[in-house]
């Protein structure tokens, strides 16, 4: 706990935790999924989409690059106003919003039209997960912020990977325009919750002046902490890693290997498994290991993972099987990762939270939208995934490892100690 969080000219110390704080985890979680669940949710029905809008992949691809996109300055935007208004009137407002956007998704009649509404889409989304991340610094601190942090980073990355399961169950009852109603009505339903149950979490007496310049001395004196810095470069590139498997995956999986759109769900849910559990991991092992230790564990993994998959290219025919680890190892890498990037990078911003998130968030979008766009472009190819992965993850592992060294300097071995004078002729100095 920070100087700050006992300081009476910015109001009261944050509590531990609400009196029911499975409750708000439960909401956060909801909240921080559900811009990361529009990216993928359609993902079973991108093939059948492609035909629908006479597209080819790589246009298709372009509809997640955008929403990716959208998520990234959603989240520039919406954390900053937060500081200043609260988090209530942009968390319902970017809500509304993003139901309007999805029920704009599912009327498009052309791939250019579907991928201008996803861009907005996304920005609406970014709202939600930055302002949950910006909640739980509010409310949170100590363990109970990395605990909490934890669980909802888990939903956060789970929400991603379970979506193309409901997204393939749709499938049977609906097509891919079906699938957009469904996220405009879950939208609707989270505004009524957050509108009718959920508090205000930031009082007037903690919010910023709406100073723009404040905003970019706070943005440059994130810029300047290099601790922030590298917890957020390492979680977001092995981000970018992640969501170029999520982006790719479909195309590789259903295209290459001729998987349905059914058995594809079967092996997003294996891996939704191995992200939870992953990140469930970490509970256990904050007493062992610290945060930095766990976040260079995690990103070892997907590296781990990148490294299968470009195993799996040196034989003529790429065997599934190897593919499936290698994905897998990413996703559960990640899922280990994650909670650990953000809350080193979170922990000791104070006031400034919804800054923080909003540049946390800038980074993990804004680099995963980059990248999808140039593997599209390159070409929906298990070689152009197993390449940016495994590059994206050696980055990571390095930010991560620099990141450790600070945190944890390695000790300086000191001298020996002189010998000290003696009379006795029976104690004789060390060699």
């Amino acid at each position: 706990m920070t100087a700050d969080d006992h300081n009476p000219a910015t109001g009261p110390p944050r509590r531990a935790g609400p009196v029911h704080p499975g409750h708000w985890v439960t909401l956060l979680g909801a909240l921080a999924a559900m811009g990361a669940v529009s990216l993928n949710t359609y993902l079973p029905a991108l093939p059948q989409l492609t035909a629908d809008l006479h597209a080819t992949p790589a246009q298709t691809q372009l509809t997640v690059t955008a929403c990716m996109l959208g998520l990234a300055v959603g989240q520039l935007i919406a954390g900053p106003i937060s500081d200043r208004t609260g988090r209530r009137p942009p968390l319902i407002t970017g809500l509304l919003a993003f139901a309007a956007m999805s029920v704009l998704c599912a009327a498009s009649g052309s791939i250019e039209l579907l991928t201008g509404w996803r861009l907005g889409q996304g920005i609406a989304g970014g709202v939600s997960i930055v302002l949950s991340r910006a909640i739980v610094r509010d409310l949170f601190v100590g363990d109970a912020l990395v605990r909490v942090f934890a669980s909802v980073m888990i939903v956060l990355g789970a929400g991603p990977i379970l979506a193309p399961i409901v997204g393939a169950q749709l499938l049977i009852f609906t097509d891919w325009r079906g699938t957009f109603l469904a996220l405009a009505a879950l939208a609707l339903v989270l505004a009524a919750i957050v509108a009718l149950w959920m508090p205000e979490t930031l009082p007037h007496n903690q919010r910023r002046t709406a100073d723009k310049s404040r905003v970019r001395t706070e943005f440059h004196s994130l810029a300047k902490d290099s601790t922030f810095v590298l917890s957020t470069v390492g979680s977001s590139l092995a981000g970018a890693a992640f969501f170029v498997y999520l982006a790719a995956s479909s195309f590789i999986l259903q295209g290459i290997f001729g998987l349905s759109p059914q058995l594809f769900s079967v092996v997003f849910a294996v891996n939704a498994v191995g992200f939870i559990a992953a990140g469930q991991a970490n509970r256990p092992l904050m007493t062992t290991f610290s945060a930095a230790t766990r976040l260079l564990l995690g990103v070892a993994a997907c590296l781990a993972g990148g490294l299968l998959l470009i195993a799996a290219l040196l034989p003529t025919d790429p065997p599934l099987p190897v593919v499936l680890v290698g994905f897998l190892a990413v996703t559960a890498g990640y899922g280990f990762a994650s909670p650990n990037g953000a809350t080193l990078a979170m922990s000791d911003q104070q006031s400034r939270a919804g800054s923080a998130a909003a540049l946390f968030g800038l980074a993990q979008y804004g680099m995963g939208a980059v990248l999808v766009a140039l593997g599209g472009l390159a070409g929906v190819y298990l070689s152009t995934a197993a390449c940016l992965i495994t590059g994206l993850t050696t980055a990571a592992l390095l930010s991560a490892t620099m990141l450790r060294r600070r945190i944890h300097p390695p000790r300086r071995q000191l001298p020996p100690a002189p010998c000290p004078p003696t009379d006795s002729d029976q104690i004789h100095c060390p060699a």
